[in-house]
């Protein structure tokens, strides 16, 4: 097998070559077609027109070299190049002059791939796995196969997101996060004149939409426990089982507490357990598990935040009530067929009394 240093590039003719040239006539095709030095140290492949014989060009120390194969039977199989690029790597020289079918090889390395890592597009799947074809052949076996993902518009994603959690068990899951309101342009102004408060705490109910909100000063520990042993009060005291109840956060300090010990956490994973619910932690960088709360920031900060102003601390919290009830009970949500918090609870619970919405 011949083998050639890594620094030697590889040059495949397009065109293809009479056997009958020799090395004038195949160092002409260099400069003209390929338009290389013959004599730069390189290799040159020629394929005749039938495809069973192959002849390589190179400069060997002190002159040309020829180095010719002939086929008894079958042909090359050759990568396609084109003609702003006719360099080839030396595994595909080598698999050419074996007689590996390289087309075949490759398409086979695509679809297997492309079924162990079905997230990784052409350009991916050619970057990291070093594929022998450019990326828009990659996408041609790809589509051949089958094996292109349709991808969904946004708005029929979370069509199909609110189909999924339409069918969750009420008081499953509550979803709790904090929102910094120092970044808030109309509302930074009368923060900091009026010492409103500089966070807001957030708890949102899986199925309903039902929201909770907590405000503080500082996004510590403590206020996070203060504002989740508040909701979990009230909670049970409506009649919700707190024991099939999850609370997911974030990694944030103001969750996940500390080690004691005996490695049991404290702070709000301790709350939580106290009432005989369970705390979950999102995967670091993960931060789409918490979209039923982050869209709620987003929808208050335009609804609220952005439009009203305050004369005073008991004034913030006063509105701030108003608008909870609001959204709570009259507040239709698309995504939820076009039902309030309060109407959804109804109809599951009926037994409820609407005080629980009146936090």
């Amino acid at each position: 097998m011949l083998s050639f240093p890594s620094a030697v590039k590889i040059y495949l003719c397009s065109e293809p070559a009479d056997m009958r040239r020799s090395f004038d006539g195949l160092a002409m095709m260099v400069k003209n077609i390929i338009r290389q030095n013959p004599l730069s140290g390189h290799i040159f492949v020629f394929v005749n027109h039938k495809g069973d014989r192959l002849k390589l060009l190179y400069w060997d120390r002190d002159g040309l070299a020829i180095w010719y194969k002939r086929l008894e039977k079958g042909v090359f199989t050759l990568p396609q190049i084109n003609e702003n690029n006719y360099v080839i790597e030396h595994r595909q020289l080598a698999m050419i002059l074996e007689g590996v079918d390289i087309s075949s090889v490759i398409e086979k390395k695509v679809v297997q791939l492309r079924k162990q890592f079905p997230f990784k597009g052409a350009k991916r799947l050619k970057r990291e796995h070093n594929l022998l074809c450019s990326h828009q052949a990659i996408g041609r076996i790809l589509r051949e196969h089958g094996l292109v993902r349709k991808i969904r518009k946004k708005h029929k994603r979370k069509k199909d997101l609110a189909a999924i959690k339409a069918k969750w068990p009420l008081f499953g899951q509550i979803t709790t996060d904090t929102k910094d309101l120092k970044d808030i342009p109309h509302y930074w102004p009368q923060m900091k004149l009026r010492a409103l408060p500089k966070y807001q705490f957030t708890a949102r109910e899986v199925r309903s939409g039902l929201m909770f909100l907590g405000f503080a000063n500082e996004k510590t520990a403590f206020n996070s426990c203060l504002f989740i042993r508040i909701i979990c009060n009230h909670l049970r005291n409506c009649g919700v089982d707190m024991k099939k109840l999850k609370f997911q956060t974030d990694n944030g300090s103001e969750f996940i507490g500390c080690f004691r010990d005996d490695r049991s956490r404290d702070g709000f994973e301790k709350v939580v357990q106290g009432f005989g619910s369970t705390h979950k932690r999102i995967p670091p960088r993960a931060w789409s598990y918490n979209s039923d709360v982050e869209t709620v920031h987003s929808t208050i900060e335009l609804e609220f935040y952005d439009l009203e102003n305050f004369e005073d601390v008991r004034d913030f919290h006063s509105r701030v009530a108003s608008y909870q009830a609001w959204y709570n009970i009259v507040r239709e949500n698309s995504h939820k067929g076009f039902k309030s918090p309060w109407r959804i609870i109804k109809e599951i619970r009926p037994d409820i009394d609407i005080e629980l919405v009146r936090l």
